[in-house]
C-alpha cells in the first residue's frame, strides 16, 4: 500500500471500519512507514482533543433559526424526493410513524 492510499484509510482504520484485508495491508504499511504512523498518531490525538471538549449548548436564537430553515427546506422539497431517503413518505410534513407489522409473530 502506498502512502496516499494509506492516508485515505486512516479515519476508517481508527473507527474499525475497514475490511480485514485492507486493515491488514494498512497495518503492514504503518509498520514500515514512520510518516504515515505519525499522521495516524496526530489524527488520533486530534480526535481525542475533540472528544474531550465540553458539550456546547446552542442559544435559543440559533435553534430557532435552524428550526425555521429545516421547515423551509421541508416544505420546499417535493415529498416524492424524500421517499427514497426514508422508505416512507411522511404525511402532513410530519415525521413518519412506524406502521404495525402485517406479518404474524409466529412467522
Amino acid at each position: 500500500m502506498d502512502c496516499q492510499t494509506a492516508r485515505t484509510h486512516l479515519s476508517a482504520y481508527i473507527d474499525w471500519a475497514l475490511a480485514r484485508p485492507t486493515r491488514q495491508r494498512l497495518d503492514t504499511h504503518l509498520g514500515t512507514c514512520p510518516e504515515c504512523l505519525d499522521e495516524l498518531t496526530q489524527l488520533e490525538t486530534a480526535i481525542a482533543w475533540v472528544r474531550d471538549l465540553p458539550p456546547v449548548e446552542p442559544s435559543p436564537a440559533f435553534l430557532q433559526r435552524v428550526y425555521e430553515r429545516i421547515e423551509r427546506l421541508r416544505t420546499s422539497i417535493p415529498l416524492r424526493l424524500l421517499h427514497p431517503l426514508t422508505g416512507t413518505v411522511p404525511s402532513s410534513h410530519s415525521a413518519a410513524t412506524p406502521q404495525p407489522s402485517t406479518e404474524s409473530a409466529d412467522a
